[in-house]
């Protein structure tokens, strides 16, 4: 038995279940031994030493962690033009006990983790391998933030980049999608900078003064808006040009020029094959309406000497969750501030862009950017709420002129269904008899601040009302950056906002034609 720190590689073959589903058995033994003849001889020749194979994964250790990494991307390379298979990596350096000829410990454990969130043909390791491979030798960028089984609290993720491929940026890819992304090089001109541009600097030198001469001559835009090109960039550089607020596009210059021509091309026949139409003069304008979820209430802390702080996470499909191991962002209200944590490397606020992991306390009428949309932040100098996130997806449903919608976690049928979201991962609990109390009963935010039957929406002649039904539970409207109670019944205008519970709730008019 020993123990020694170590680099932990996992390799998995793709798609290996449904292979093995639509085989015979020695269709079946062909597949494992040509990936094991292509995978294990790679990984021995770049140092690795193979100490476990289940089929359809290997287990490798490597002494060096700048040694796995390259080894993992010369796999995934070696495998570009493969027909037979794919394969992901993970990655994670740590201490690894030698037992009985098997090998425990939490880097075993991360690697596996890591393995199971990888895309095919893609290279991931954890911040252990990071801070122990030298950076200089290997292009990498963060892939994200996670949370995994049996580990603590969100870990950052990195991505090896191969030299025949690039990552864009959501930011510079919608620029690049459609045409206002400005592309510079050292000693050319480049055309006319708006205030809208993405601009990326493209094999231009760091660290020096001919950088900062080109940068002397953009004109005034958000440092969010100038992204930097590099592939092999050492850590201070990196590290420098971060502290901008500014971001870098990780790759070769081939291969963000290729990728660039793609978009444009893309962009080109996409214009030239739109067809015009023209408004109908006899068309006749109308206009439904509808209720929808729009955004997220975030109620004061301490809660009713129950809830002493909490979260919410943002996913990629735009909704709010208690808790979710791959998260765009995070929202934490305490009691003495709201503050944002970017768990995905396309965040911004207010146009700086933020690095995974980041942490910033929220301000009146910030404004978050995410690969899942845009968010605004609304805050309240007292009352029962810290704020709101304005913005993400939800429910919508039409509203009917003279009809009534009920509101609420159990409404009447054809009602508006509010968020009941179960689960206490996201609530850090006050201390004393109370909150032990509601812990064991099951307490949740949506299921406490909100009633089955919260309020209704109904109108009349044209106008619409608010009626406020729960006995316990109040129903609010943010008038003039105020939250109002609603006792009984109250007139509702277009786009003025309803809090319930957690929940933010909008009439809109959506403006449609009829012939």
């Amino acid at each position: 038995m020993s123990t020694r720190t170590l680099t932990v590689l996992f390799t998995d073959l793709a798609d290996y279940t449904e292979s093995v589903r639509r085989s015979d058995r020695q269709a079946i033994r062909d597949l494992i031994a040509a990936h094991e003849s292509s995978v294990a001889d790679v990984l021995t020749d770049c140092g690795g030493r193979v100490v476990k194979n289940i089929g359809d994964s290997f287990m490798t250790l490597f002494d060096s962690a700048t040694d796995a990494v390259r080894a993992g991307l010369q796999l995934v390379k070696s495998l570009k033009n493969s027909s037979e298979f794919k394969v992901r990596v993970g990655i994670a350096t740590g201490d690894i006990e030698h037992i009985s000829e098997d090998y425990f410990g939490d880097a075993v454990n991360l690697a596996s983790r890591i393995l199971s969130k990888c895309p095919v043909e893609e290279v991931w390791f954890s911040e252990s391998t990071l801070l122990s491979m030298n950076q200089a030798e290997v292009a990498f960028e963060v892939a994200g933030g996670f949370r995994f089984k049996g580990f603590f609290g969100d870990m950052k993720v990195y991505r090896a980049i191969p030299d025949d491929q690039v990552w864009l940026p959501k930011v510079v890819e919608e620029a690049a999608s459609n045409d206002y992304l400005v592309v510079i090089k050292p000693n050319e001109g480049f055309s006319r900078i708006s205030g809208d541009s993405v601009v990326l600097l493209l094999d231009c030198p760091t660290g020096n003064e001919e950088l900062e001469a080109i940068l002397s001559g953009l004109p005034v835009i958000s440092p969010s808006q100038i992204w930097l090109s590099g592939y092999k960039v050492p850590p201070v550089d990196r590290w420098n040009w971060i502290q901008r607020g500014s971001g870098w596009v990780i790759g070769t210059t081939e291969s963000i020029e290729k990728e660039i021509n793609r978009l444009h091309e893309q962009y080109k026949m996409f214009s030239s094959s739109m067809t015009m139409f023209f408004e109908n003069p006899t068309a006749q304008q109308t206009a439904s309406i509808t209720l929808s979820l729009g955004g997220l209430a975030l109620p004061r802390t301490p809660l009713s000497e129950v809830v002493l702080s909490y979260t919410y996470d943002f996913k990629a499909d735009g909704t709010w969750v208690n808790s979710d191991n791959e998260p765009i962002l995070r929202i934490e209200v305490n009691p003495e501030s709201v503050r944002l944590s970017a768990l995905h490397n396309n965040v911004l606020l207010n146009g700086r862009m933020l690095q995974v992991g980041q942490t910033n306390r929220l301000e009146h009428n910030d404004v978050i950017q995410s690969p899942s949309g845009e968010l605004r932040f609304l805050s309240f100098s007292g009352g029962p709420y810290a704020g709101l996130m304005i913005g993400g997806n939800g429910e919508v449903v039409p509203v009917e002129l003279n009809s009534t919608i009920e509101v609420g976690r159990e409404p009447s049928v054809g009602g508006f269904s509010l968020n009941d979201r179960r689960g206490q991962a996201n609530l850090r609990w006050c201390s004393g008899q109370r909150a032990k109390h509601a812990r064991k009963g099951g307490f949740t935010l949506d299921r406490a601040l909100v009633g089955r039957r919260q309020a209704q929406i109904f109108s009349t002649n044209g106008t619409f009302f608010l009626r406020h039904l729960h006995e316990h539970c109040p129903t609010y409207v943010v008038t003039k950056q105020t939250l109002i109670p609603v006792s009984g019944e109250r007139e509702l205008a277009l786009q003025e906002l309803v809090v319930t519970g957690t929940s933010v709730l909008v009439l809109n008019s959506v403006g449609s034609t009829d012939e």
